[in-house]
């Protein structure tokens, strides 16, 4: 039978004593047409047997013309004053729903002034009546301590008193206190046992829990296949945070055929419902194009806002990386830090970091702030978020936005490494292998490596291969060493790539291939890495293992000449003085050779002394020209020290000095005694002075020998345009 022809039979039966003031009648006419309303003309016949029984008293009726002035209908407009009045009605009649409703009512503050305290009254009225909605709803205000002090024995009373009664909310109330031991002694059986009840009456909550205990396998063995008919029981009813987890379980294959199409339509059914952290997730699958969603700034920018605008954390966190980032919004760190703070205020630890991180360093329109950035980021690290910790440790090491103070920075990594954050480790070890903030300690500096490069951090793993490879703290061994490059090179660490290239190319601790060398070199001069860049010009100058190629010598020293490398500065300046793969230039030769001169390289300072002493590129000057010789040839440089030693032969720029002419031709012979010329010269000088000058050179040479500050090694190769 239909439910219309229903509706049909009980009108037949009850019109004519309603027509004749039947009291229970008249009602029972208004709710047939009330709760089966199809149009305008049903809300009007059933406001018309509904307003004639609630005239009579007729507690039913009353509390029925509330909801329909509540709610509103077609025929009746919402009128919430008009609402409360009817229901208030009821109410003193001792009527419990209508008294339960009532305190409903004052609890949000709808029809009535909020009044927590009228809440709990009209609640406890229906209670004694034992309404379970009503207890129910007391247990409510007791848990959160609203119109009563806060006490979870009290709530846990009422919501028992209604989960008796069959009422599933309550029953599902009831065992979240057992879960978490509120007002009970914690006890997950008795908490399964009530989510089971709730469940079963189709509690979409209790069912959604009920999923969620199978997929983690907590108090019930895990069973992605009943996670997925739990979590199905719920979704099919409307409950979004049940439709978002199956969405999840399709996306993962977990206990359903993987299957993108269904994860999307799930989860947009939650999203659309405005389930925030379904919006979020959305947002992330157009952010990195996932799921088979094609890649969307736009879209992202979308979902984030929408979660954003429901306080959902992660949604505020990814409106401030979408700003710090200029991803479908104009760039905006100020905006980025606003949406940051507003997550972090929420205890978000992410968002802590992030919103700490811009304070530390300071970004456009936003100045740096060390106090504010310590707040944050110590917020974020008492939730072990391990980031902070190693961010703690970086700022209080270099002093950015705070005084350096090295304790604290130790402090704040030895953290971080005791919660197994790799690059905690790694830094931590790294101080300890340098010494410099901390006495230097090989044994704890490898120990924290090694724990970091178990994890795979490339930086640790390039570290441990610097000191196998130097012997620091460890017997040298260059097999090790190149073990760990590897493995750093693997991950794309660019100096790593660079070490690699060059033990092929040496054939230190792996067989010699230049195929190999010239591989890792290029990976490594691709990311930027200046000392690769220089390498891989070499091969080209020399054309070892490539075709020699005047070009692309140009392109990669000059790539990494303006990285400030000196070196390749100094190489740059060689190529233009030479005229080899760019037009002579004696000027440019000039400028590159001073760059480099002026940062110490000994190569360069020579070069550039030739430069004056020839008067190539620059007014000819012997006093710059011994300037420069003289920098370089207390660095050792042969080719310097020669020069400098014709200079005071020559009395050129310096006064004419036979004695410190053979001092540093004396020093050039014992640093390259195979070189005949420099024989043939010294040789020269010697036959010109006295035994007591010959002795006094010699006594001379011995003094600058102990002096030279020998700097970092030259570059092992320089081709056909030689240094000295």
């Amino acid at each position: 039978m239909t439910r219309r022809w229903w509706n049909k039979i009980v009108v037949g039966w009850y019109w004519l004593p309603a027509t004749l003031g039947h009291l229970p009648a008249q009602t029972i006419l208004g709710l047939t047409y009330f709760l089966n309303r199809e149009n305008a003309q049903d809300d009007q016949i059933a406001l018309k047997w509904a307003l004639k029984a609630a005239k009579r008293e007729h507690v039913t009726a009353q509390l029925m013309l509330g909801h329909m002035h509540l709610s509103g209908t077609e025929a009746v407009p919402q009128d919430l004053p008009e609402a409360a009045k009817w229901i208030l009605k009821a109410a003193k009649q001792n009527y419990a729903p209508a008294q339960s409703t009532l305190g409903y009512m004052h609890s949000f503050g709808i029809g009535v002034p909020q009044s927590f305290e009228k809440a709990v009254k009209w609640y406890r009225g229906a209670v004694k009546r034992g309404y379970s909605n009503a207890q129910n709803s007391l247990g409510d205000l007791y848990f959160v301590g609203k119109g009563v002090d806060q006490d979870f024995r009290e709530a846990v009373k009422y919501y028992r008193l209604a989960a008796k009664q069959g009422h599933s909310e309550a029953q599902n109330n009831l065992a979240y206190m057992y879960a978490t031991g509120k007002g009970v002694p914690q006890d997950d059986q008795k908490a399964l046992k009530w989510y089971r009840k709730a469940a079963k009456r189709e509690n979409p909550d209790a069912q959604h829990y009920l999923g969620i205990l199978c997929s983690l396998g907590k108090t019930v063995p895990k069973n992605p296949k009943k996670a997925v008919k739990w979590f199905r029981k719920a979704a099919d009813q409307g409950f979004a945070p049940a439709q978002f987890d199956l969405g999840l379980l399709y996306s993962s294959g977990n206990g359903v055929p993987l299957s993108n199409e269904d994860s999307l339509k799930w989860i947009r059914m939650a999203a659309e419902q405005n389930h925030g952290p379904a919006q979020s997730h959305l947002g992330t699958l157009y952010t990195d194009g996932l799921s088979g969603l094609p890649q969307d700034d736009q879209k992202a920018l979308k979902w984030f806002r929408r979660a954003a605008e429901q306080k959902t954390v992660v949604g505020q966190y990814e409106m401030g990386n979408l700003y710090r980032q200029g991803k479908g919004v104009p760039q905006d760190h100020e905006k980025a830090l606003e949406w940051f703070r507003k997550a972090a205020e929420r205890g978000y630890a992410p968002a802590q970091f992030a919103a700490g991180e811009i304070c530390s360093t300071g970004e456009e329109h936003v100045p740096q702030d060390g106090q504010e950035a310590v707040k944050w980021l110590c917020l974020a690290a008492k939730q072990e978020f391990t980031p902070a910790h190693f961010r703690l440790g970086e700022m209080y090491i270099n002093g950015e936005g705070v005084p350096q103070n090295i304790q604290e920075a130790m402090k704040w990594l030895s953290l971080g490494a005791e919660l197994e954050y790799a690059p905690a480790q790694s830094l931590l070890g790294l101080l300890y292998a340098e010494g410099e903030h901390v006495p230097q300690d090989y044994k704890k500096a490898l120990k924290l490596l090694y724990l970091a490069a178990e994890q795979k951090l490339g930086h640790a793993q390039n570290l441990l291969g610097t000191m196998y490879d130097l012997g620091n703290g460890v017997q040298a061994d260059s097999l090790e060493a190149a073990k760990w490059y590897r493995m750093a090179a693997e991950q794309g660490i660019s100096s790593a790539q660079y070490k690699l290239g060059y033990m092929y190319e040496s054939g230190d601790g792996v067989p010699e291939n230049i195929d190999e060398a010239i591989k890792w070199y290029r990976m490594a001069a691709r990311q930027g890495f200046p000392l690769a860049q220089t390498a891989l010009a070499i091969m080209y100058e020399n054309g070892n293992g490539v075709p020699e190629n005047p070009e692309k010598t140009v392109k990669w020293s000059r790539l990494a000449a303006k990285q400030g490398y000196a070196p390749a500065q100094t190489m740059l300046g060689i190529l233009y003085n030479s005229g080899y793969g760019v037009p002579e230039d004696d000027k440019k030769a000039v400028k590159w050779f001073r760059l480099a001169a002026e940062q110490g390289n000994c190569v360069g300072q020579y070069r550039l002394g030739t430069m004056y002493e020839n008067g190539k590129g620059v007014n000819q000057s012997d006093q710059e020209a011994v300037k420069w010789y003289q920098h370089a040839a207390r660095q050792g440089l042969v080719g310097a020290q020669a020069a400098l030693s014709r200079m005071y032969a020559n009395g050129h720029g310096v006064q004419e000095d036979c004695v410190k002419a053979y001092a540093w031709i004396n020093l050039a012979t014992l640093e390259d005694a195979d070189r005949s010329d420099l024989r043939e010269y010294k040789d020269e000088l010697r036959s010109k002075m006295t035994p007591a000058q010959i002795n006094e050179a010699q006594r001379l040479s011995n003094q600058i020998l102990e002096r030279i500050a020998f700097g970092p090694e030259l570059p092992q190769f320089w081709g056909t345009v030689g240094v000295s």
